[in-house]
Formats: C-alpha cells, sequence, structure tokens
C-alpha cells in the first residue's frame, strides 16, 4: 500500500510539472518580437517560399529572393529569436521557483556488534521521500530591473541590427542586378553595332563594284565588323558572369536561367532635389538602424553596469520547504526498527548580504564601465560613418543625376551623325573614315547611356540606404 501511494504521488508530481511546462511555453509572449520570416521587415507578408523564376525578373522579385536566402539575414534574424527568448527569462527572474524531488529506495541495514549478539539487528524495507521547495526574491536593489533593461536594449540592438543586414544585402543585390541588366543592354547594344558595321561592309561592296570605293575601304569596314563581333562576344560573356552572380545572390546555382527586365525599363530621373543634403543626414541620425543599435548596444552596457552594482547588494526573498519520509526510527542500538513519517515543512523570509568577495565585484564595474564607454566611441563613430555616408551617396546621385541628361543629348547626337555619315558615304561625299568613327561614337554613347542610367539607379538606392529608408518603394 505505502509503495503504491508513494507511485501515486510521484507520479502526481510529474504529471504537474508536465502540465506547468505544456501551458508556460511562452508566458511572456516574447514570440510576438520575432519576424515571421528573415525578410519580413521588408516584405511583411512574404513567408519566403520561392516557387519558379518569374520571367523576366524584376528587382523587388531578384531583392524578395536575396533576403528570403542570403545567410547574413537568417544569422540576424536567430539572433532576434535569442534576445527576445533572453527578455523573457529576464521577466521570469520575478517569478518564484519551485522545485519538487521524489525518492524511493530499497535499503538494507545491518549492525554487527562484536561479542554482545543480542545488539545486533538488521533492518530493510523499501523508504521513500518527497520533497518541495520555494524561492521568491522579493527584493535585490534593481539587479532584475538592470538586467531586464539589458535584455531589452539587446533585442532593440538585434532587432536594429538585422534591419541593417537586410539594407546591406539589398544594396548589394540591388547593385549586382542592375550591373546584370547594364550587361545584357550592353550586349543588345553590341548586337545591333554588329548589325550597323555588317551593313556598312554591304554598302562599300556595292560603291566597290561601281567604282566608287577602293579595297581598302572594304578592309576598313571588315575591320569595324570584326572589331563589333569580338565587343560583342565580351558583352554575351560578361553578361553570363553577372547573371550567375545574380543568381548565388537569390541562393539559386550560377547557371540557373535568368531572364532580366530591359535596361530602358523602370524609374527615370525627375532631375529634382526635393530635400537639402543637410535635411537628409538629420534624418539619417534619427532613423538609421546602424546608429539605433549601436545606442541600444550603450544601453545594455550601462544596463550590465547596474546590474552587476546591484548583484553586490543584499537581497530578501521568501523562502519555503516541505518534505515527507519514512525512514523507521529506533531507540538504540540493537533496539528493533519502527515504521514512522517524518514531516518538515517551513516558510521564511531569507535575506542574502554579500559580505567579501576578493574584490571580484569592484573590477567587474570597473571592466563594465570600460565597455560601456567603448559602447559610447561606437555610437559617435556611426554617426560620423553615417553623416559621411550621406553626404557622398548625396553628391555622387546629384552628379549622375546631372549627368544623364547630358548623354542622352550626346547619344541623339551620335545618332543623328552616324545618320549623316552614311548618307554622305552612300552619297560619294564622305569617306570611310568618317563613317568608322560615327559607328564607333555611337557605340561608345550607347554603352555610357546605359551605364549612366543603372549608375543613377544604383545611386539613388544607395542614398536611401545610407539614409536607412531602403524598403521596396525606393
Amino acid at each position: 500500500m505505502k509503495d503504491n501511494k508513494v507511485l501515486q504521488v510521484m507520479v502526481l508530481m510529474l504529471s504537474i510539472l508536465a502540465t506547468v511546462k505544456s501551458y508556460a511555453v511562452d508566458i511572456f509572449n516574447t514570440e510576438a518580437d520575432v519576424p515571421s520570416s528573415q525578410a519580413a521587415p521588408v516584405y511583411a507578408n512574404t513567408l519566403c517560399q520561392s516557387g519558379p523564376l518569374p520571367d523576366p525578373l524584376s528587382l523587388n522579385d531578384a531583392l524578395e529572393r536575396s533576403l528570403c536566402n542570403n545567410p547574413k539575414t537568417a544569422e540576424s534574424w536567430a539572433e532576434i529569436k535569442a534576445e527576445s527568448a533572453a527578455v523573457g527569462s529576464a521577466k521570469g527572474a520575478y517569478l518564484p521557483t519551485f522545485s519538487l524531488s521524489g525518492r524511493e529506495v530499497s535499503e538494507r541495514s545491518e549492525t554487527n556488534v562484536a561479542g554482545h549478539r543480542e545488539f545486533d539487528s538488521v533492518n530493510s524495507s523499501p523508504n521513500y521521500s518527497a520533497d518541495f521547495s520555494l524561492n521568491w526574491v522579493l527584493y535585490d536593489f534593481g539587479a532584475r530591473s538592470a538586467a531586464l533593461q539589458k535584455a531589452k536594449a539587446l533585442l532593440l540592438a538585434a532587432e536594429a541590427s538585422h534591419m541593417d543586414t537586410l539594407q546591406s544585402v539589398m544594396i548589394a543585390t540591388a547593385k549586382d542586378y542592375y550591373a546584370a541588366q547594364a550587361a545584357a543592354g550592353n550586349l543588345a547594344a553590341a548586337t545591333d553595332m554588329e548589325r550597323i558595321t555588317s551593313t556598312s561592309i554591304d554598302v562599300v561592296v556595292s560603291r566597290e563594284g561601281h567604282g566608287a570605293a577602293s579595297v581598302g575601304d572594304e578592309l576598313q569596314a571588315r575591320t569595324a565588323w570584326l572589331q563589333a563581333k569580338t565587343d560583342k562576344e565580351k558583352a554575351e560573356n560578361t553578361l553570363e558572369n553577372d547573371l550567375g552572380v545574380i543568381a548565388a545572390d537569390m541562393g539559386l546555382r550560377p547557371d540557373s536561367h535568368i531572364n532580366l527586365a530591359n535596361v530602358q525599363e523602370g524609374p527615370k530621373p525627375d532631375y529634382r532635389f526635393k530635400e537639402s543634403v543637410s535635411a537628409l543626414i538629420d534624418e539619417a541620425i534619427k532613423i538609421h538602424p546602424a546608429l539605433l543599435a549601436a545606442q541600444a548596444q550603450f544601453q545594455a552596457a550601462e544596463a550590465e553596469v547596474d546590474q552587476t552594482r546591484a548583484e553586490g547588494m543584499p537581497s530578501l526573498s521568501l523562502v519555503g520547504k516541505a518534505s515527507r519520509d519514512n525512514q523507521k526510527v529506533s531507540e538504540g542500538i540493537g533496539q528493533p526498527y519502527f515504521d514512522s513519517v517524518h514531516n518538515d515543512r517551513y516558510i521564511g523570509i531569507q535575506v542574502s548580504v554579500p559580505v567579501f568577495e576578493g574584490f571580484t565585484r569592484e573590477y567587474k564595474v570597473r571592466e563594465g564601465l570600460a565597455q560601456a564607454e567603448q559602447k559610447q566611441d561606437a555610437v559617435s563613430e556611426a554617426r560620423q560613418s553615417i553623416e559621411l555616408d550621406v553626404w557622398k551617396s548625396f553628391q555622387s546621385l546629384k552628379a549622375n543625376t546631372n549627368n544623364l541628361p547630358l548623354i542622352e543629348r550626346l547619344l541623339d547626337n551620335t545618332r543623328k551623325s552616324y545618320s549623316v555619315a552614311e548618307y554622305r558615304y552612300e552619297n560619294g561625299v564622305g569617306n570611310i573614315i568618317e563613317l568608322l568613327n560615327a559607328q564607333k561614337s555611337l557605340a561608345d554613347a550607347e554603352k555610357q547611356q546605359i551605364q549612366a542610367l543603372t549608375d543613377w539607379r544604383y545611386s539613388r538606392l544607395e542614398l536611401a540606404a545610407k539614409i536607412g529608408v531602403l524598403g521596396l518603394n525606393n
């Protein structure tokens, strides 16, 4: 009967423990602070479930897949999970702790007294014990409060760092996307130039048949055509390499089939700067995730100093215990053992006062103050870096914006110049050198226009990233 009673008590203890654990999975709802996916802060509704690539692949599609598959974003997302759990742990320190323990053993106790057999005794019986303990820290001079403050600051730092990582991955992917898009545009331009030079050969041969052109003209025209074919081969190779890079950014094999949107499609500049660079710098100082992360790290370091100091102060706790066992008792040596049940209970207040810790706490406080000073210097460094980055990115965007219309005019002029040179040569007024020079100028202008357009688009996104507002609408 006793064995069954003990077994019932132990089963009850285990069932209580299992019930508590099942209902306390996330009692403080810390999972609410964790984004639903590693890309969720930017793509709020995405679950990072990638299907077939869109055709053509837009920049937005490339960015989403890159954020979902980049190991850096996964790592910073996991850091948020860890820090949110740390906040829950810090909150849990305010709650009481309970512990249950139970034991059932088969015990044999034998006593042999030399020369006095009448005092010999043997005791053999199953023994059990059950214990319940309570400990609840009531006051600790702010140690738990500082620990919670530190955990919250580190969570803010992790969230800001994650956003900074997302923006870094986005701008890197955008750069690779625009490079591939420019390479596709250059290939199209090189293909068009190959066609133009081939047409020029036909014109030269036709004039040569009428005695209006020399063999030298034909050789120069064929040289230009071969150069155009060489440029086309180089453009094809560059495009294949750049497509492999953008595929890797999205977590795909480099040989994946990718068709990009036409380089001439997409945003175009309006040639107006709505805000001054000073206003942009002020905005960056307020919202840039890298600076917010550095500031949160500094706050966490200050809270850790407060926690270290408070842990060296007295603490007041409510303690209690209840235990029960069936250890048998005897009046003395040689006397028989009697069944018994022993109950032990107490509840009270416990004061713990650290008296001497070998000066370790004082040195820990000094260490913490030095680390907080480092974090404060990191805040200043981040601010200076952001200010300079915004300034440089603004100047780059301004230059690219002002340069693009000039390149557009240059391209228009070279097209007209080529048409005139072609007409003059066909009608025997111009010479082959004039025609070839016009072809080369047109090819160079087309490349410059494509590069200027992609440079403007990239510098636009780069400025948004340096300010800290890079998102889907930039």
